[in-house]
């Protein structure tokens, strides 16, 4: 159980320095996005390029950065940009 315990403290001190380091960047855009192309993550260089706050896109597909022209005709899109 000691063993678990520190794999599990490791591993959470691991993804709070990668969330730290993330959100810190303000010179790039860094979004994640589900298998679905819905956006889950946003950090302050999103917030500063992209010009939306956190609330307003995460839950959102990621194609609502194209014109709708462009989602239809699959321009720049790695997943469907239709989205829901």
């Amino acid at each position: 159980m000691v063993q678990n315990s520190s794999q599990r403290r490791s591993l959470f001190d691991s993804e709070r320095r990668f969330r730290l380091l993330v959100e810190g960047v303000i010179d790039y855009a860094i979004c994640m996005l589900d298998p679905d192309g819905i956006i889950t993550n946003w950090n302050a260089g999103a917030r500063r390029i992209k010009g939306y706050e956190a609330q307003e896109v995460i839950g959102r597909h990621f194609g609502i950065f194209y014109l709708p022209e462009d989602r239809e005709a699959g321009v720049a899109c790695a997943v469907d940009c239709h989205g829901p």
